[in-house]
């Protein structure tokens, strides 16, 4: 369901599609609405650090200090400041520069947290609040093992991708499910199939070729589902799947048959060949 997805190794794709799996399945939760709420640990310190590493691209050090103080006691470092604060400020921007001068992102999430909570430990002069958190062990009471199996084992580029592109609420992505009652200008379906049972056997261009929506097999879900998401669009719907000059004209027949009457809308329709 994720093979769209660019910058990302297939061993990744993989857990993101098995961490989904698990919020929807498993624990019953929607994954979109628990990154808006930030109730999860690794949710939560994700989005902190995207946001610092942020701030360190833009050189927006206010930015910067207004997350650090989620963590460090520093809200009185500006006031009567003197040489002792200068030197805390100087600390504080250096442990930010080594965090995100250095290439962290093929790092696992969670090795990353437990690198900077380290360097947050070796500040000098600077109270912690509190750490980045994320579970570290199963013994963990926050540490569910049905979403940690896979969580453990993400990128921290990965981990980016899910909290600020894929399931964010102002993602440009979502699944067919999620969009169902929803509309959009232009819409991009993918139609790979599902990987799971039976459904290895669907053929994607079948669901124009020979549509079935009446029943319960796999192939009829799917064809309600392609139907689903290709009746988003308002204006241009593009469909990615795979095909060649046979499955071209095997489409492109059955469309022109289905509006045989009508030749105004006959070959309102293109392919591409990527």
């Amino acid at each position: 369901a994720f093979n769209y997805i660019s910058d990302v190794s297939d061993e990744q794709k993989e857990l993101i599609n098995s961490i989904y799996n698990a919020y929807t399945y498993s624990i019953n939760k929607d994954l979109s609405k628990e990154i808006e709420l930030r109730k999860d640990l690794w949710i939560n310190s994700a989005l902190d650090i995207a946001s610092l590493q942020e701030a360190y691209e833009k050189k927006n050090l206010p930015k910067a200090l207004n997350i650090f103080e989620k963590y460090l006691d520093i809200k009185d470092l500006f006031t009567n400041f003197d040489a002792n604060k200068m030197a805390s400020l100087k600390n504080i921007t250096n442990l930010w520069k080594d965090i995100f001068s250095s290439n962290i992102e093929n790092c696992t999430l969670k090795n990353l947290i437990k690198d900077i909570n380290v360097r947050l430990a070796q500040l000098q002069d600077i109270n912690i609040l509190r750490k980045f958190e994320y579970p570290q062990s199963p013994d963990d009471e926050s540490y569910f093992d049905e979403i940690y199996k896979y969580i453990d084992r993400i990128t921290y580029s990965c981990a980016k991708k899910i909290v600020l592109d894929l399931f964010s609420p102002s993602s440009k992505h979502m699944t067919i499910h999620k969009a169902k009652g929803k509309e959009f200008d232009n819409v991009l379906v993918n139609l790979e199939p599902f990987s799971r049972g039976e459904e290895k056997t669907i053929v994607p261009s079948n669901v124009f070729i020979r549509p079935q929506i009446i029943g319960d097999n796999c192939y009829n879900e799917y064809t309600r589902i392609a139907y689903v998401g290709c009746s988003r669009a308002k204006n241009k719907l593009y469909i990615h799947l795979k095909g060649n000059e046979y499955t071209e004209e095997m489409i492109k027949t059955t469309l022109n048959n289905y509006y045989s009457d009508d030749l105004e809308k006959q070959n309102f329709f293109d392919f591409i060949y990527c």
